[in-house]
């Protein structure tokens, strides 16, 4: 999933997830709430079939996230287009116009709930803040704009894997980063002056 074709590239960045213990059980508590709910309101043969359809629902709904990309990298005789989730085109410039792939990074400390306590309730009572956790996102930048490819923040090691992808993938339909491109107004080296004596 997400290897390039010839001139297609499909970004499936890992989604974050909630590390709390209390939107674990979201997951099973909501289709138990959906079933007494709709028993209550609309009889008890509606209980099981709304508990159902609900699980499904929230089955569906984390499906879909992880198969459909969340951006569309395609290169069609030297135009770079960039499609979000929605196929929506966020960009389209010609390849030689795109300057640069960058990370876009930043750093959290998540709350860290006591596991060690026994009880649950007391888990969030004695909570501490974790260490520092780098995050980012991946965003291509031109001498207009700069275009990031999720809203979203995801793990530096996800990040970093298909910012390597994406930059492979650039280079074999002829694009070169800025700095490679442009060797002649580099400052070029000189020794350093003698020191008199």
């Amino acid at each position: 999933m997400g290897e390039p074709t010839s001139n297609v590239l499909e970004y499936y960045p890992t989604r974050p997830r909630d590390g709390s213990s209390a939107s674990a059980w979201f997951v099973f508590v909501l289709p138990v709430f959906a079933a007494i709910a709709a028993a209550q309101l609309f009889g008890g043969a509606w209980g099981l079939p709304s508990g159902v359809l609900v699980a499904g629902l929230i089955w569906y709904r984390r499906r879909r996230a992880n198969s459909v990309p969340q951006a569309i990298i395609r290169v069609d005789g030297g135009v770079l287009i960039v499609t979000n989730a929605d196929r929506k085109e966020i960009l389209r410039v010609a390849v030689g116009d795109l300057e640069e792939v960058t990370l876009d990074t930043k750093t959290i400390q998540k709350v860290q709930e006591n596991m060690a306590s026994g009880v649950p309730d007391l888990r969030f009572i004695d909570s501490r803040v974790g260490p520092g956790i780098d995050n980012s996102r991946i965003a291509l930048v031109t001498a207009e704009a700069e275009v990031l490819l999720t809203e979203y923040y995801t793990s530096s090691f996800d990040a970093t894997e298909w910012f390597s992808k994406i930059r492979r993938f650039l280079r074999r339909n002829g694009w070169q980063p800025m700095d490679e491109r442009v060797p002649e107004l580099a400052e070029p080296y000189r020794s350093p002056p003698p020191v008199p004596e």
